[in-house]
């Protein structure tokens, strides 16, 4: 990793925060410090797009709730992050609000698609703040391996309930029904 991908981060307040200009560079917010999100990898966004479609579709065939991509959440005070997925189910649905497009609350699902420059960061740093935020349900996604590791909310811990590679199956606990073929969400490598 080179100096340029390492996030960069400054203080200051919430309200500081929610001042900055929503034009790159785009910033995450944890307890006072304002974090440089390092623009993405072009790979990171294919998969990012191509896996978004699968529960889209499925949680709107089914009314099942809302899925967003790459939008800010106001977690918990002093902590925004803004997940590269999030599934709002139909009963949590109070937690956004249309008209300004805020989502202020724990999501039912967050996934985040690791980075060299995030890996870290979204294992422990986001994992340990995403469960003492009450997101239930935790993807985090290799986009270099197609790996994906599920983690469900159990108490005051968060529980792998699975692991799956590149070519194989995923079928979601928080979806039930839904099968994900890795394979097929990037299709061939160049």
């Amino acid at each position: 990793m080179n100096a340029a991908d390492e996030p960069v981060s400054r203080t200051l307040s919430k309200e500081e925060f929610k001042q900055l200009p929503e034009v790159p560079p785009f910033y995450e917010f944890e307890f006072g410090e304002a974090i440089e999100m390092p623009k993405p990898h072009p790979w990171h966004n294919r998969v990012m797009g191509l896996l978004c479609a699968f529960p889209a579709r499925f949680v709107e065939r089914l009314g099942l709730g809302l899925v967003f991509m790459d939008v800010d959440v106001d977690l918990a005070p002093g902590l925004g992050y803004a997940p590269d997925l999030l599934f709002i189910s139909k009963e949590r649905a109070g937690i956004y609000d249309r008209e300004t497009g805020e989502i202020t609350g724990a999501p039912d699902l967050v996934v985040e698609i690791v980075s060299p420059s995030s890996g870290a960061r979204d294992r422990f740093r986001k994992f340990n703040n995403y469960l003492a935020a009450g997101v239930e349900w935790y993807w985090i996604i290799d986009p270099n391996v197609l790996g994906v590791e599920e983690y469900h909310r159990l108490g005051e811990h968060y529980v792998r309930t699975a692991t799956v590679a590149e070519g194989e199956v995923f079928r979601p606990g928080v979806f039930e029904g839904l099968e994900i073929n890795l394979a097929e969400i990037v299709g061939p490598r160049l």
